[in-house]
């Protein structure tokens, strides 16, 4: 669902979507086992979640596959994104999301 959105996060939101995501899973208890286990921290409360420089390390790591994109000016770039491509995977991406809460129903062309 999170690849849906289309929306930026922030390197402070991915950390804490990883840290709800991983809460009460084995993948935590791996984690403050690993912690334990070199000492990388001192501090008992953070042992169970990710930090900062795991974040940026995994945004190193993946970034062949995340879409990572700065802001940019409107007006400069509206010949690049007013494209037929562009609207219709918006336009696939929301009727997705629409039929798939239940709220509209596909109707194939014939």
């Amino acid at each position: 669902m999170m690849s849906n959105i289309k929306e930026p996060l922030t390197p402070p939101q991915i950390k804490d979507f990883i840290n709800s995501s991983i809460r009460g899973t084995e993948y935590q208890k791996k984690l403050v086992e690993f912690k334990k286990r070199t000492q990388c921290t001192q501090n008992e409360d953070s042992w169970g979640k990710v930090g900062a420089r795991y974040v940026r390390s995994f945004l190193k790591r993946w970034d062949h596959l995340i879409s990572s994109k700065k802001p940019q000016r409107f007006e400069l770039d509206r010949g690049q994104w007013a494209r037929y491509s562009n609207f219709s995977n918006m336009y696939d991406s929301v009727e997705k999301t629409l039929v798939d809460s239940g709220v509209a129903t596909k109707f194939h062309m014939p």
